[in-house]
């Protein structure tokens, strides 16, 4: 009668197992060590709860990096960074192209166009 192959990972997993055995119901639970794992599982379910959706981020984040200045300045001034972005560009561009800057000054729509700077950049350039 042939012996079975010898698993050469049975033996070490004996005296190193890769998962730790779970604590029984029986063991008592020490009160602080309970205590520390409520307010750990609390803390973890806000962050998660009261974090902003992963497209906001990503806007405040794309916002950030063309505005060049930190993610945190961003949260929460989305609109008035992008505003601003967007009259910085407005303004180069009038620079580099002075009819745009002439239109703008002489049509009282052009700050509304400003809001849309990459129209006013297909348009003049």
């Amino acid at each position: 009668m042939a012996n079975p192959p010898l698993d050469p990972f049975a033996y070490a997993e004996r005296f190193n197992p890769r998962m730790q055995p779970l604590p029984s119901e029986s063991t008592p639970v020490d009160p602080v060590t309970a205590e520390i794992r409520r307010q750990r599982d609390r803390d973890q379910h806000l962050n998660i709860a009261l974090s902003p959706s992963a497209d906001a981020v990503a806007k405040a984040t794309r916002i950030a990096r063309e505005a060049q200045v930190a993610p945190g300045v961003v949260e929460g001034r989305k609109d008035e960074v992008q505003r601003d972005l967007n009259a910085r560009r407005t303004a180069e561009l009038a620079g580099q192209h002075p009819s745009i800057g002439k239109w703008a000054a002489g049509n009282p729509r052009g700050a509304i166009a400003a809001q849309s700077y990459e129209i006013i950049a297909h348009i003049f350039t």
